[in-house]
Protein backbone atom coordinates (compact mmCIF):
# COMPACT_ATOMS: atom_id res chain seq x y z
CA UNK A 1 0.00 0.00 0.00
CA UNK A 2 1.17 3.50 -0.65
CA UNK A 3 0.12 7.12 -0.58
CA UNK A 4 -0.54 8.91 -3.85
CA UNK A 5 0.17 12.61 -3.31
CA UNK A 6 -0.71 15.21 -5.91
CA UNK A 7 -1.24 18.92 -6.46
CA UNK A 8 -4.11 19.94 -8.70
CA UNK A 9 -5.16 23.36 -9.91
CA UNK A 10 -7.88 24.73 -12.07
CA UNK A 11 -6.73 26.49 -15.21
CA UNK A 12 -9.55 25.95 -17.65
CA UNK A 13 -10.06 22.50 -16.22
CA UNK A 14 -8.64 20.70 -13.22
CA UNK A 15 -5.25 19.29 -14.06
CA UNK A 16 -2.65 17.52 -12.02
CA UNK A 17 0.53 19.57 -11.84
CA UNK A 18 2.63 17.27 -9.66
CA UNK A 19 2.47 13.66 -8.54
CA UNK A 20 4.39 11.45 -6.10
CA UNK A 21 3.82 7.95 -4.75
CA UNK A 22 5.41 6.65 -1.54
CA UNK A 23 4.72 3.80 0.86
CA UNK A 24 2.37 3.99 3.85
CA UNK A 25 5.08 2.27 5.87
CA UNK A 26 6.64 5.63 6.72
CA UNK A 27 3.44 6.99 8.31
CA UNK A 28 5.05 6.89 11.79
CA UNK A 29 7.80 9.19 10.49
CA UNK A 30 5.25 11.60 9.05
CA UNK A 31 3.42 11.63 12.38
CA UNK A 32 6.66 12.29 14.29
CA UNK A 33 7.61 15.09 11.88
CA UNK A 34 4.19 16.72 11.41
CA UNK A 35 2.31 15.75 14.56
CA UNK A 36 -0.99 13.99 15.06
CA UNK A 37 -2.59 13.23 11.71
CA UNK A 38 0.77 13.07 9.96
CA UNK A 39 0.74 13.81 6.26
CA UNK A 40 -3.06 14.07 6.24
CA UNK A 41 -2.80 17.36 8.17
CA UNK A 42 -1.76 19.00 4.89
CA UNK A 43 -5.07 18.39 3.14
CA UNK A 44 -7.23 21.49 3.09
CA UNK A 45 -4.98 23.84 5.07
CA UNK A 46 -3.69 27.17 3.72
CA UNK A 47 -0.42 26.93 1.84
CA UNK A 48 1.48 29.15 4.28
CA UNK A 49 0.51 26.81 7.15
CA UNK A 50 1.55 23.74 5.16
CA UNK A 51 4.89 25.32 4.29
CA UNK A 52 5.55 26.18 7.95
CA UNK A 53 4.53 22.71 9.12
CA UNK A 54 6.62 20.94 6.49
CA UNK A 55 9.65 23.16 7.08
CA UNK A 56 9.51 22.48 10.82
CA UNK A 57 9.13 18.75 10.20
CA UNK A 58 12.07 18.65 7.80
CA UNK A 59 14.21 20.58 10.30
CA UNK A 60 13.28 18.08 13.00
CA UNK A 61 14.21 15.19 10.72
CA UNK A 62 17.56 16.85 10.00
CA UNK A 63 18.20 17.51 13.69
CA UNK A 64 17.24 14.00 14.87
CA UNK A 65 17.87 11.55 12.02
CA UNK A 66 18.56 8.59 14.30
CA UNK A 67 15.13 8.84 15.94
CA UNK A 68 13.56 8.67 12.48
CA UNK A 69 15.86 5.91 11.23
CA UNK A 70 14.62 3.81 14.17
CA UNK A 71 11.22 3.97 12.46
CA UNK A 72 12.51 2.50 9.19
CA UNK A 73 10.03 -0.24 8.27
CA UNK A 74 11.23 -3.76 9.04
CA UNK A 75 9.94 -4.98 5.68
CA UNK A 76 12.34 -2.63 3.85
CA UNK A 77 9.59 -0.74 2.03
CA UNK A 78 10.43 2.92 2.63
CA UNK A 79 13.04 4.58 4.79
CA UNK A 80 14.07 7.83 6.48
CA UNK A 81 15.73 9.27 3.38
CA UNK A 82 12.68 8.59 1.23
CA UNK A 83 10.25 10.00 3.81
CA UNK A 84 12.35 13.15 4.14
CA UNK A 85 12.50 13.48 0.33
CA UNK A 86 8.69 13.25 0.21
CA UNK A 87 8.29 16.09 2.70
CA UNK A 88 10.82 18.27 0.86
CA UNK A 89 9.12 17.59 -2.48
CA UNK A 90 5.65 18.32 -1.10
CA UNK A 91 6.87 21.53 0.57
CA UNK A 92 8.36 22.60 -2.78
CA UNK A 93 4.97 21.94 -4.43
CA UNK A 94 3.24 24.25 -1.95
CA UNK A 95 5.79 26.93 -2.83
CA UNK A 96 5.63 26.38 -6.61
CA UNK A 97 1.85 25.94 -7.00
CA UNK A 98 0.18 28.51 -4.74
CA UNK A 99 -3.25 28.01 -6.31
CA UNK A 100 -3.18 24.21 -6.34
CA UNK A 101 -4.94 21.81 -3.99
CA UNK A 102 -2.99 19.06 -2.22
CA UNK A 103 -4.64 15.65 -2.32
CA UNK A 104 -3.93 12.18 -0.98
CA UNK A 105 -5.59 9.09 -2.39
Amino acid sequence: MSYDFSMEQEVTKVEEVAELNYTYNVAPMFIRALGSGGIHKLVGIPHFEAIQLLTAGIKDMDAHPKSYEELNPENGWGNFEGARMCLVTIRDWFLKYPDATFTIS
